[in-house]
């Protein structure tokens, strides 16, 4: 038999289709930060701040770290003298007791060290 004669393919032209061009987006507009007007509460607040650099701003024992420049201690009210006598002692080691207690714990104070800023309870289980 003889071979068959492939048929070829054709070429038919087709219409052209116009595909549309992105729009182009309009550029943003910069948002411009409103200014609002100072508040009360900052005005004196800025004035304050005034008195105070005004008293202590030119003090030479400024102290600078890593460029931030710290205010003189003295600006600092001094604090009063609080004295605990052993009646307040003794009333703050019954309420730890009283304290723990309410968690289940049974403890004693045993001992306690006063001294010019921190007390210091030895508590024992039990």
């Amino acid at each position: 038999p003889a071979p068959k004669a492939v048929p070829q393919p054709t070429l038919v032209p087709t219409p052209l289709v116009e595909v549309p061009q992105p729009s182009k987006p309009e550029p943003e507009k910069e948002t411009v930060p409103q200014v609002f007007a100072p508040t009360q509460a900052q005005q004196e607040l800025r004035q304050v701040a005034q008195e105070v650099w005004k008293k202590y701003g030119e003090s030479s024992a400024l102290i600078t770290v890593d460029g931030w420049r710290l205010p003189p201690i003295d600006i600092l009210d001094k604090a009063s003298e609080v004295e605990l006598g052993q009646a307040d002692n003794m009333q703050r080691a019954r309420l730890i007791e009283e304290a723990l207690a309410s968690y289940g714990v049974e403890s004693k104070v045993v001992q306690i060290n006063a001294g010019p800023t921190v007390t210091q309870f030895g508590v024992e289980p039990g």
